[in-house]
């Protein structure tokens, strides 16, 4: 399996800040209105098998779920393809990520580049239900 110097599997607590989208609905205005940047809190769910991109790249595809069950779709690109902590059920937080829209063969989504940083963190709260999932 890959490794990075740059990724981590300690377990983090989330920040309490509101620099970090934890509730989609509430920005899904600025979330639809493509290119952005932006970090996120959230549960890992419909995991797709790795892939690669037209540049041979590894390419994961996965959704992120926030706690009221929105979910936006996301692709950890290059070492964060191979991250260990982008699994169902697990909670991370995505810091860096750019929102594209579809482009050719791309599909719309945030994009999880060479500058963005994926990490787990703790919380009790009860794993939540895909309701539906905001298109980018």
């Amino acid at each position: 399996m890959a490794s990075s110097p740059f990724t981590t599997s300690a377990v983090f607590r989330a920040p309490r800040s509101n620099c970090v989208i934890s509730q989609f609905e509430r920005v899904r205005s600025a979330l639809s209105a493509p290119p952005f940047r932006g970090s996120f809190i959230g549960t890992v769910a419909n995991t797709r098998d790795l892939d690669s991109t037209v540049q041979g790249k590894a390419k994961l595809c996965f959704e992120l779920l926030d706690n009221d069950g929105i979910a936006i779709q996301f692709f950890g690109i290059g070492r964060n393809a191979n991250t260990a902590v982008i699994k169902n059920g697990v909670q991370i937080v995505v810091y860096n990520g750019t929102g594209r829209e579809s482009r050719g063969s791309s599909e719309g989504g945030v994009y999880l580049f060479k500058d963005a940083m994926v990490v787990p963190f703790y919380n009790t709260a009860v794993r939540p239900q895909r309701v539906r999932c905001i298109q980018i």
